[in-house]
């Protein structure tokens, strides 16, 4: 699946930030494997298969060493699966937003953990000083 998405940090405290995200994946294309035998014609459709999800919740840093930043995260939020034949647009996102229901959502829960980094400018957040 491939889409668009926005996450959105703040710090609530030293090394604790809360984090919003929420994306909308596209119609996936997939390869039938039927291959007609006169021509060889092998087919791709679009499968209609759509998901939007968010979630909310603490990621914690760990400290800093060197330049990697270990981090663990705790994330709850939902996740919508729905098969639309409609044109992947901006229009069908905010009707896909707009027509959630109960029984179409699911809840998930994503816990998590890593490391993130930088190398050299790339990757670092700007720092002003006085």
């Amino acid at each position: 699946m491939a889409g668009l998405g926005a996450r959105v940090g703040f710090v609530a405290y030293r090394n604790i930030k809360l984090e919003a995200e929420m994306s909308y994946d596209f119609d996936q294309a997939f390869t039938e494997s039927f291959r007609d035998s006169t021509t060889g014609v092998l087919t791709v459709r679009r499968s209609g298969l759509r998901t939007l999800h968010g979630e909310f919740g603490p990621k914690v840093n760990l400290g800093e060493h060197w330049h990697v930043h270990p981090f663990i995260t705790l994330k709850g939020g939902f996740i919508d699966f729905r098969v639309n034949n409609a044109p992947a647009t901006i229009g069908t996102f905010f009707s896909s937003v707009d027509n959630l229901r109960r029984k179409s959502v699911n809840g998930v829960l994503y816990p998590g953990g890593g490391l993130e980094g930088h190398l050299g400018p790339v990757g670092h957040p700007l720092r002003y000083r006085r």
